[in-house]
This record gives C-alpha cells, sequence and structure tokens, in this order.
C-alpha cells in the first residue's frame, strides 16, 4: 500500500507577496501553492525571517496594505522554522560557494536542505546559480 505523504515545501517572500500582488508575473502558480495549502495538498513552512521579509516589500510597494497582509499571513498559520546552528552553517555554505547569494536567501534553501523539502522560489536568479544543490523548484515549474 502507498504512504499517503504530504509533500513539504519552504516559500520564500518572493512567493509569499505575490499573494498579495496578484497582478504580478506567475501569481497563478503562488495562489496555487497557497490553495493547495489551504486544502491541505501540501505543507509549507518557512524561516523566521520569511514574515519580516514579506512585510518589508508590501511595505515599499503598498504601505497601506502591510499591517492587512501580515494579519493575512498570520491567518495562514504557516509553521515558521527557528533558526539551527545546522540551517545557519549549511546558508553559510552556499553563500561562500555562490558569493552574490545573501544570507536571506540561502537560509530558504538550507532550511529545505536541512527538512527534506523543497525550496520554491521566483528568483531566477537565485535558481540558476544554486539549482545543482537540489532541494530548490523554481515557481514556474510548480506543479502540485
Amino acid at each position: 500500500m502507498a504512504e499517503n505523504r504530504t509533500k513539504l515545501y519552504v516559500v520564500d517572500a518572493s512567493v509569499m507577496v505575490k499573494w498579495i500582488f496578484q497582478w504580478e508575473d506567475q501569481a497563478d502558480f503562488a495562489l496555487k501553492i497557497r490553495d493547495d495549502y489551504l486544502y491541505k495538498k501540501i505543507n509549507l513552512f518557512v524561516p523566521v525571517h520569511s514574515f519580516f521579509e514579506s512585510i518589508n516589500a508590501v511595505a515599499i510597494k503598498a504601505p497601506d496594505s502591510a499591517v492587512t497582509f501580515m494579519s493575512y499571513l498570520l491567518t495562514l498559520c504557516i509553521t515558521e522554522c527557528r533558526l539551527t546552528l545546522e540551517v545557519v552553517s549549511r546558508a553559510l555554505t552556499i553563500m561562500k560557494n555562490f558569493p552574490n547569494v545573501s544570507f536571506y536567501d540561502a537560509v530558504y534553501h538550507a532550511v529545505a536542505m536541512e527538512t527534506d523539502a523543497t525550496f520554491i522560489t521566483a528568483d531566477q536568479k537565485y535558481y540558476e546559480q544554486t539549482k545543482a544543490l537540489g532541494n530548490i523548484l523554481l515557481l514556474s515549474d510548480y506543479f502540485s
């Protein structure tokens, strides 16, 4: 008998902000992820800093929507992952091997790698640089 396992995904701010900026390119894929999560087809989790990064992006583009967006994110009850030494170490290794990668971006990927999940990003540049590491999917390639 086949096991019924929920797929695990880590999404970054580039995906999360498309839940409010639904006119942006690839928002349909981001909304599909959100809907799959809400219908319990997948499980989402994020590093602690993802909410800060998402709110920052919304506050820059649409300041009047930032509080509403944060409220919305909290109602989704997405699991936040605390940073561990293993995640920090892996993120720093990613940064070392890919000099144009920030710690903030590397943490998402490191969390996915440490938890055997898949990191989904809309950041094409990051994806192209690090896809050989595995555990990563470009937003436009998402299908549940």
